[in-house]
């Protein structure tokens, strides 16, 4: 490939080298765009929910704190707290006495609650505020993982 040119740059003159310069092409056609699938009728719209989720990551100490679902229940820092587990949740609670909100907004999650309810112990959590009930649900990831999955597994593909 030969030169393609002489080009002048700051007065000085400059030869533009075809092989990294490719020369302009022009278009025969017009670029057309692609075509959208076609998509189902409208679903009913789905009542707002009354919850607040977040997720969390747990540190070594099984505690984990989420600004969001705190702000949503009011909790501040000292607040008191019942925890109990059942199934694959640990569900704190307002209360009279009990284990306290740390100062940095933190919850902790003792081992053998973390085992009970099938939590990784360093693993990610899905945190869930009902602040009508002033109660935060932790739950493992797997646990909406799984849920979205049946959930996708039902639901129409894109039709082509």
């Amino acid at each position: 490939m030969g030169e393609a040119g002489p080009l002048s740059i700051r007065g000085r003159l400059e030869h533009t080298i075809e092989a990294l310069v490719p020369p302009a092409r022009c278009r025969t056609t017009p670029p057309v765009p692609f075509a959208l699938p076609a998509l189902g009728p409208p679903r009913a719209q789905l009542p707002v929910s009354p919850l607040v989720m977040d997720t969390a990551r747990l540190d070594a100490s099984g505690r984990f704190t989420s600004r969001t679902t705190m702000a949503v229940l009011r909790w501040q820092p000292g607040q008191p707290v019942a925890m109990t587990v059942a199934g694959a949740a640990v569900a704190f609670t307002a209360a009279a006495d009990g284990s306290r909100v740390g100062t940095r907004g933190e919850l902790a999650i003792p081992a053998a609650a973390l085992t009970m309810a099938g939590i990784d112990h360093k693993g990610q959590i899905a945190i869930v505020a009902v602040p009508a009930q002033a109660t935060l649900i932790v739950h493992p990831i797997t646990l909406v993982v799984r849920l979205l999955a049946e959930h996708y597994a039902q639901s129409p593909g894109p039709r082509s």
